[in-house]
Parts: structure tokens; sequence; C-alpha cells
């Protein structure tokens, strides 16, 4: 079955030397712990691709005109870091949750 590990095997990551946990992420055709899962390439890059487009849109939506006015405070600059960073984290999120396997 598909995305399915046996667990009488001990399962050690592909990236590091330590033991996987209850759960791993199939990447590339290697299995992987939350950490190393995180830090591919594919998976950041794919969610800094979302991030921007979504970003900018949500950007353009809630924040240009304070920005085109000329009000960016710390407040301001806080929130545009949180309009890239929200879509980061959940396409982060939806990628891993893709690729996760269970025992």
């Amino acid at each position: 079955m598909a995305g399915t590990i046996d667990s009488t095997v001990t399962r050690a990551c592909s990236d590091g030397p330590h033991q996987l946990a209850d759960s791993a992420y199939l990447i590339d055709g290697n299995l992987v712990c939350l950490r190393h899962a995180i830090m591919r390439r594919t998976t950041r890059t794919r969610s800094l691709k979302v991030a921007a487009v979504v970003g900018t849109v949500l950007f353009a939506i809630n924040q240009l005109d304070t920005v085109i006015r000329g009000d960016h405070g710390p407040v301001v600059i806080a929130k545009i870091l949180l309009t890239y960073a929200v879509p980061f984290a959940v396409a982060t999120f939806a990628a891993l949750a893709a690729v996760r396997t269970r025992p």
C-alpha cells in the first residue's frame, strides 16, 4: 500500500544519523525527518513561490494603499512580513502533509 512503511524495520533519516520519529516524509525518494523535510530545496522553493504570489496579492489588497500614502511604521511593516510568512507556512505545511508517511 502506498504511503505506509513496515514498522518492524528500524528507520533512519536519509539525511542524518538519527532515527525517524513516528512519522517520516518521503521526499525525492528518501525518507527524512521533519527538520530535513522542511530544509529540502524542493519544499522551500515551492513554498517561496507560493508565498511570493499569494503574499503579493494579499499585500496589494491589504497594505498597498497605506504604503503609497507613506504610512509605513513598525506595525505596517510587521503586517507586511506576516502577509508573506503566512502563505509560506501554509504551503510548507500542505507540502509536508502530502508526503507524510506513517507506520
